[in-house]
């Protein structure tokens, strides 16, 4: 089944596929900029995602690169057109690397996510992710009323997450994930670990706890691989913000890395921690 064609995945995907044209063809950034008359600056946005393009710069640019057959124009054409879209999303008060974030979950046809050390954003309840925000800000993470101002990613992204009726997704969690509170009162932390048991128990969804005696090294930062019909990638949520890739080879080296983890990993439902 196709899933829609966000703006965010529209763009890296024409990125994606305009950087393959370059390279195929032993060009350098700068030759195409001279050759387009454009400036660095904008090729290179261009070929990084960082701004769309235009179907009035796509086709000289396709037509450079020596692309004629009609029905790869006019795909890469429809993305270009799709990535100047206004997402659905773009109505919320969302930082852009976790509007990006929340296109990438909801329309996803595989998701595949390792989480070390906090619960990812698409699966906090509303307590969790304010004691998080909390003690991330270095506030007293009991005191549950005394909320840190802005957007509630997390109720977001979880939102978006719940609504996906299509296709699958897999969280791998370490067990500190699983144990740590951030200072959450009980009755908090039992609301998040029954909503776990909840989304485990939804069809094409499967949550697995790696144990502390896994045996694994570890990773670091939350990260995930997500698969949509025209494009696979590979995000990051680093302290620094976020990473989306394209690359194949990093992709294969997170799936890798990521399923490695779940094969030594027991199924939320059955996990029993230790003492």
């Amino acid at each position: 089944m196709a899933h829609p064609l966000t703006p965010m995945v529209a763009r890296r995907a024409l990125a994606y596929t305009l950087r393959q044209l370059r390279e195929q063809r032993e060009l350098t950034i700068y030759q195409v900029a001279d050759a387009m008359e454009w400036s660095y600056s904008k090729a290179s946005r261009i070929e990084n995602a960082q701004v769309t393009i235009s179907g009035s710069d796509l086709r000289p640019l396709l037509a450079y690169y020596g692309v004629k057959d009609r029905q790869e124009i006019d795909r890469l054409v429809g993305y270009s057109r799709a990535s100047r879209y206004r997402s659905w999303l773009s109505r919320d008060p969302l930082p852009p690397g976790v509007l990006e974030l929340a296109e990438v979950e909801a329309t996803a046809v595989d998701l595949l996510w390792w989480a070390p050390m906090t619960i990812p954003e698409p699966l906090q309840t509303d307590g969790y992710a304010e004691a998080l925000r909390q003690a991330q800000a270095g506030r007293p993470p009991s005191d549950l009323r005394k909320a840190v101002p802005g957007p509630d990613s997390s109720a977001r992204r979880r939102v978006e997450f719940e609504r996906r009726d299509t296709g699958t997704a897999t969280f791998v969690l370490d067990e500190a994930a699983l144990r740590h509170a951030w200072g959450a009162p009980a009755p908090v932390v039992r609301e998040q670990v029954d909503y776990l048991h909840h989304v485990d128990a939804t069809p094409g969804v499967e949550i697995w706890i790696n144990p502390f005696d896994g045996g694994l090294p570890p990773m670091y930062g939350m990260r995930a691989v997500a698969v949509h019909d025209v494009l696979p990638m590979a995000f990051a949520e680093l302290a620094y913000g976020v990473e989306i890739r394209v690359d194949p080879e990093e992709i294969d080296r997170s799936r890798d890395r990521i399923n490695a983890s779940r094969a030594a990993a027991t199924r939320l439902r059955d996990f029993r921690p230790a003492p």
